[in-house]
This record gives structure tokens, C-alpha cells and sequence, in this order.
């Protein structure tokens, strides 16, 4: 959507007609306020993540995958999203055990329910 609103208003622009400025703004003022809400979402999204990871210890197999994948898309996101995801990827890489499956013990008698 803020991509979409952007492009129409650098297109009005570009094409030459005489647009007003206050019509230019608004386009941009509407990209800007999807960005906002868009990038409060996604903090929100980060700190509950990181405190899944680091203060409640969740350690499912699929976390670990989802982590690793969503760390590789924050390289992209130079300068900050890369120091991110270099230290995102590090932590997984230092503590990919933690991740795996527990497996039962063979001298454990099943559980009896």
C-alpha cells in the first residue's frame, strides 16, 4: 500500500500536470501513516519474539526455523536490520541444540494415562 501511494504520487509528478502541492501531500501523508502503523506492528511483533527467545526460553524446532528464515530477510534491511540479523543469526548458531527435539530417554517407562 505505502509503495502504491508513493509511486502514484512521484507518477503525477513525473507526468507534469499541474498538480497542487496539497494533493501531493495527502498522497504522501497516507503512504507515510501505512508505514507508521506497518512499522509499529512490526516492533510490536520483534519484542514479543525476542521475549519468547529470551525470557520465556522457547525453544521449539519450528522457532528455531522461523527465526533463521525471518533473520536472513533482515539482512536485507540495511544498516539496522543487518546488525539485527547478524546477531539474531549468531544467537541461533550458538544455541541450535537448545532447539532440537528432546528425546526420550530408553530407560523410561511410558507414561501411563
Amino acid at each position: 500500500m505505502v509503495a502504491l501511494s508513493m509511486i502514484s504520487a512521484f507518477n503525477e509528478i513525473a507526468d507534469g500536470d499541474s498538480t497542487e502541492p496539497v494533493e501531493l501531500t495527502e498522497q504522501v501523508s497516507v503512504a507515510m501513516s501505512f508505514q507508521m502503523i506497518g512499522g509499529t506492528m512490526s516492533l510490536a511483533g520483534m519484542i514479543l519474539l525476542a521475549m519468547a527467545l529470551l525470557v520465556y526460553h522457547y525453544r521449539a524446532p519450528w522457532f528455531y526455523n522461523f527465526l533463521k528464515i525471518g533473520s536472513i530477510f533482515l539482512l536485507l534491511a540495511i544498516p539496522v536490520g543487518t546488525v539485527i540479523g547478524v546477531l539474531a543469526l549468531t544467537f541461533l548458531n550458538k544455541h541450535r541444540e537448545e532447539f532440537r527435539p528432546k528425546s526420550r530417554s530408553p530407560h523410561m517407562a511410558p507414561e501411563q494415562g
